[in-house]
């Protein structure tokens, strides 16, 4: 939510891969409406030609990558920071509760948005129902609202060990910290390659686990905040950028053969955060952000304003997509596929920008929805 840094407060590599990240997440939500992705793929890529599959899974593998991303720029930005004596409280004032507040308010925007559908609570069930319902949600007690909160959920959690890890990693050597990411990486990344590389060879999904399990240690999304950090440290300075380069093309071109070979399977499996191939690709491709030089003011102007409205995005667009989605069924049925993708992620993704450019005129919907602070007017210094 913050670009700390350099020049003029930014950090360009942080805005790209802000930008990055944001156009994977928005492209993700379009490719789960446009292609069957969870269930029924084997028979979707039966129909297809091999092209359109292979386009498929590109884009389904390139909008996994937007969370992970987004998870290591908060480690890179938020663990080098200092938290001792009351700082903390700062932290927990300007940072987790502004993210409460904006997710609560969201939750509200998105429950009675959700109230609007023939389906709803409200419409099914009454008033007083939709009404415990509606304090349920802001409980996050079974919350109804829209697909993409889940990351707010998780977020708020995480955002809470920020503190204890950046501390620990100051006041303890970093190789402390090697043994408990093992541990998750092992348990939870690559088991979970495992078990799906198993059930596609034995058509059926292995359950292979570990004792020492990432769910006693901490969330395994604080492995991507954890890499962050230390990518944003220089762990991989060392390592000539060639190798980067091979790196990141390499695991890429692997999770999309192994997401391809899954698709082809009739077992619905389908490459998440919690695979290892897409540790390995997220964590080349944010090194080829950190180091890149970004020199086209051009491009670096342009993803400054992009990264400024991301968060905004994250919000607004899905609610467009979601309306976009049952006019388009209702409507537009025999738009499918690739059309329906440009569609939905086109007119969600621009749209979500015109509407964000409107309504952040007023500090206050910048502030409370968008996660915008208001630029401070710098003071003119006067020749003496």
């Amino acid at each position: 939510m913050e670009t700390p840094g350099s020049k003029q407060g930014r950090i360009p590599y942080i805005d790209i891969a802000r930008s990055v990240a944001i156009i994977s997440i928005t492209v993700n939500h379009a490719v789960n409406r446009s292609f069957s992705i969870y269930q029924n793929s084997v028979l979707e890529m039966q129909a297809f030609p091999v092209w359109l599959s292979v386009m498929k899974t590109a884009l389904y593998i390139f909008s996994r990558v937007g969370v992970p991303v987004f998870l290591m720029i908060t480690g890179a930005l938020l663990l080098p920071r200092d938290y001792e004596g009351d700082r903390w409280k700062r932290f927990l004032k300007d940072n987790w509760l502004r993210l409460l507040i904006i997710t609560e308010i969201w939750l509200v925007i998105m429950f009675w948005y959700k109230q609007l559908s023939p389906g709803s609570v409200l419409r099914t069930e009454g008033l007083l129902r939709c009404l415990v319902r509606f304090v349920c949600t802001l409980l996050f007690i079974e919350p109804i609202s829209l697909g993409n909160m889940w990351y707010m959920y998780m977020i708020l959690c995480v955002y809470l060990m920020i503190p204890l890890f950046s501390l620990g990693i100051k006041r303890l050597s970093p190789i402390f910290f090697l043994i408990p990411i093992c541990i998750a990486v092992v348990s939870k990344f690559v088991l979970t390659d495992i078990n799906m590389l198993y059930g596609g060879l034995k058509g059926a999904f292995s359950s292979l686990s570990m004792e020492l399990s990432s769910s006693n240690l901490f969330s395994y999304y604080a492995v991507f905040v954890l890499a962050g950090y230390f990518i944003g440290n220089g762990l991989l300075s060392r390592i000539k950028t060639g190798f980067i380069w091979i790196g990141c093309i390499i695991t890429f071109l692997v999770t999309c053969g192994f997401q391809y070979w899954l698709f082809s399977l009739n077992i619905d499996q389908i490459v998440s955060y919690s695979n290892f191939l897409m540790l390995a690709w997220a964590v080349f491709l944010f090194e080829l952000l950190r180091r890149a030089k970004f020199t086209d003011s051009v491009l670096t102007g342009m993803a400054a304003k992009l990264a400024d409205i991301s968060f905004g995005i994250f919000f607004v667009h899905i609610c467009i997509m979601d309306g976009l989605e049952v006019v388009m069924d209702r409507y537009l049925s025999r738009i499918q596929y690739l059309p329906r993708f440009l569609i939905l992620e086109t007119v969600s993704f621009f749209g979500a920008i015109l509407i964000i450019q409107v309504l952040r005129r007023s500090d206050i919907l910048a502030k409370y929805l968008f996660g915008i602070k208001p630029v401070k007017p710098q003071p003119i210094l006067e020749e003496s």
